[in-house]
């Protein structure tokens, strides 16, 4: 599961902070989605950018994406998008939001980047994994999940002296 919750000792405060809403149920394949980033995992495609891009993603069926990669490595809790047929409308950063309507139905997970771009792009889907998300958050909030410091593993704990 190629996601993870932060809870903040600050709020964000800011122009450039929204929230965005966890999307209730997947909208149909034939759906226009977005996604956002500045371009740093598609280094190799251009150069990234110092302001936001946005470009549309197409879902693709599951069972078609899972076809295109080697058997075990599309697992069900993602959502696979077709990726813009020229690289440079590519857009692939890890953790770039895939939405619908305001609403957040994705993160980029793993794939191939803006390189390749006949193969589909993988995100983590967020509404597959809302109950795990809402599970988290509600422990965090009622104190049964609660903060500890980080704790260094005894095998590092000699290198910190050196």
């Amino acid at each position: 599961m190629d996601i993870s919750l932060v809870r903040l000792n600050i709020p964000l405060k800011g122009s450039m902070t929204e929230f965005i809403k966890l999307a209730p149920v997947l909208p149909g394949l034939g759906e226009t989605y977005l996604t956002f980033g500045w371009g740093f995992d598609s280094l190799e495609v251009q150069p990234p950018s110092d302001e936001p891009r946005k470009t549309d993603l197409t879902l693709t069926a599951l069972d078609t994406c899972k076809a295109k990669f080697q058997n075990g490595f599309v697992s069900d809790t993602v959502l696979c998008a077709k990726m813009p047929e020229d690289s440079f409308e590519c857009i692939y950063d890890g953790g770039s939001p895939v939405v619908w309507k305001n609403q957040l139905v994705g993160v980029a997970s793993v794939g191939f980047t803006c390189r390749n771009t006949s193969l589909p792009g993988i995100y983590t889907s967020v509404i597959k994994l809302s109950t795990f998300i809402k599970n988290i958050r509600r422990a965090v909030r009622s104190g049964q999940l609660a903060r500890r410091k980080r704790e260094i593993r005894q095998q590092w704990a000699s290198l910190k002296d050196h």
